[in-house]
C-alpha cells in the first residue's frame, strides 16, 4: 500500500502505459476510493478491466486507448 497517493497514481499510470492492466486496475480501485468523482478513473477502471478479463463489448481495437492516457 502506497502513503503517498501521487506516487501511487503516478505508477497506476504507468502500469496502463505498459499494458499492465491487473496491476493498473488495482491501484486505480484503491484511488476511486479517495476519488469517487473522478470520471476519467472510472473510464481507466472499465478499460483495464475489459482488457484484463476480455470481457468486452466491442473489438477492443476499437477503443481509443490515448483518450485515456494522460
Amino acid at each position: 500500500t502506497f502513503r503517498d497517493t501521487d506516487t501511487e497514481a503516478g505508477i497506476a499510470e504507468y502500469f496502463f502505459s505498459k499494458n499492465f492492466y491487473d496491476d493498473a486496475l488495482s491501484l486505480y480501485l484503491t484511488q476511486v476510493a479517495g476519488k469517487p468523482s473522478d470520471a476519467q478513473l472510472y473510464e481507466k477502471i472499465g478499460y483495464c478491466d475489459a482488457c484484463f478479463s476480455g470481457n468486452y463489448p466491442i473489438p477492443i481495437e476499437e477503443i481509443d486507448k490515448t483518450e485515456f492516457e494522460g
